[in-house]
């Protein structure tokens, strides 16, 4: 009866990691980047960079900002608050479901800051410590060199 839990437990670490990574890190591997910096819905591999116009974006220019990513489990959109948390919502019904299952919740939960031109956001999705990192350019946002789809 205790192997069988042990597997059990292992199993569920295993697929929590193999369904959270994604959804934080577009590239699906490496450290995870995201969240505020997440890539254009519209955007392929072959998409141009947007042009870098005016002074970069800040942490106050980010408060109460919401951007868009595509991931390798589907758009996801991520809400950055100004008192430094941020929510990142899946926008696949299997996804949320998914994500629901293994960790009781629809959404992933964590902290934000901006360091320089890098947004920082690290949440705890089940017993997975992930960190990530987008990076702004001038009044844009780029992940993996994909420049984010800011929504309001």
């Amino acid at each position: 009866m205790d192997s069988n839990k042990t597997v059990l437990i292992v199993a569920g670490v295993l697929l929590a990691a193999f369904l959270a990574l994604p959804l934080l890190n577009p590239s699906g591997g490496g450290s995870a980047q995201g969240g505020a910096a997440a890539p254009a819905s519209g955007g392929g591999a072959g998409a141009a960079a947007p042009v870098s116009t005016g002074p970069n974006l800040t942490q106050a220019d980010l408060m109460g900002s919401v951007w868009q990513a595509n991931s390798s489990r589907g758009p996801i959109t991520v809400e950055l608050k100004g008192d430094g948390s941020f929510v990142a919502t899946p926008e696949s019904a299997f996804t949320v479901q998914m994500l629901r299952t293994m960790t009781g919740q629809s959404q992933i939960i964590g902290n934000w800051t901006v360091s320089g031109t890098n947004v920082n956001l690290s949440a705890q999705v089940g017993p997975q410590a992930v960190n990530f990192t987008g990076v702004i350019q001038g009044q844009n946002m780029m992940v993996d060199g994909q420049p984010a789809t800011r929504v309001r």
